[in-house]
């Protein structure tokens, strides 16, 4: 429930592995369109919705293109958007209380961020721990 209203709404990746990002809205027990949300990448792949510090918002990644990550949350009447990266290709995301956990396999590394509220994610995030692509573990950026 993205905007609020008690209705659930559908953050969809359309075609399966596809480049648009499309959002579906409840009303009467059925989906309709509602919007398409503007992005730069292709082969949308990870996806997670959920709660970060007590605000809904989805997260989006994509595996080519700018290989963006997205935020997406409803706010003053429209559907907004920030990248938190680019250029890592995101395969799969989990979120665990304020700690957003990123597979990027086109950089073939793991990144968490820590996160208050959607808007952080604008900001910059913390990236703590890779691993390198040869299989050793590997470090850039800041450990907590």
């Amino acid at each position: 429930d993205l905007d609020g209203d008690g209705h659930a709404e559908l953050v969809v990746i359309a075609p399966f592995h596809g480049d648009s990002l499309l959002v579906y809205r409840e009303t009467a027990g059925e989906y309709a369109f509602e919007a398409q949300i503007p992005h730069a990448s292709g082969f949308l792949h990870a996806i997670w919705s959920g709660e970060i510090g007590g605000h809904p918002v989805a997260l989006i990644g994509g595996r080519s293109g700018e290989k963006e990550l997205l935020a997406i949350w409803y706010e003053n009447g429209t559907y907004r958007t920030c990248v938190c990266e680019k250029g890592y290709g995101a395969s799969n995301i989990c979120v665990a209380g304020d700690t957003v956990l990123i597979a990027n396999r086109e950089a073939g590394e793991c990144a968490a961020f820590r996160l208050k509220s959607e808007q952080d994610c604008c900001v910059r995030p913390l990236r703590v721990g890779t691993r390198a692509g040869n299989g050793s573990q590997g470090s850039r950026g800041k450990r907590s």
